[in-house]
């Protein structure tokens, strides 16, 4: 995934993280790390600023895994995040298609 061209919201703790990979299954995010936090997002959304202004909203997921991430400037830490898509209704998927194949290049 291209490097800060996508993001995620999760709505359970209001957290933004950025996408590492996505599919039509599912998305991995990493995002900074406060101890304590818990991760366990049961709908999120993706939007870009770079893509036309991407914005796809109410994506059911549950979580797959969870684990440390890369170190940051300034020692801050990371956790990287796993998600699962649950059933989405037409209009994510047709979304979800839009983003895959045309914003995303595949390596």
């Amino acid at each position: 995934m291209p490097g800060g061209k996508v993001f995620l919201f999760n709505h359970f703790s209001a957290k933004v993280g950025w996408i590492k990979d996505l599919s039509e299954g599912g998305v991995s995010f990493e995002f900074l790390y406060k101890e304590g936090a818990v991760v366990d997002p049961e709908v999120i959304d993706l939007f870009s600023y770079e893509y036309d202004r991407y914005y796809l909203s109410g994506l059911p997921c549950r979580k797959i895994f969870e684990i440390d991430g890369e170190e940051r400037k300034g020692g801050r830490k990371t956790r990287c995040c796993g998600l699962a898509f649950k059933t989405l209704n037409e209009h994510q998927r047709d979304q979800l298609d839009l983003l895959l194949n045309k914003y995303l290049v595949v390596n």
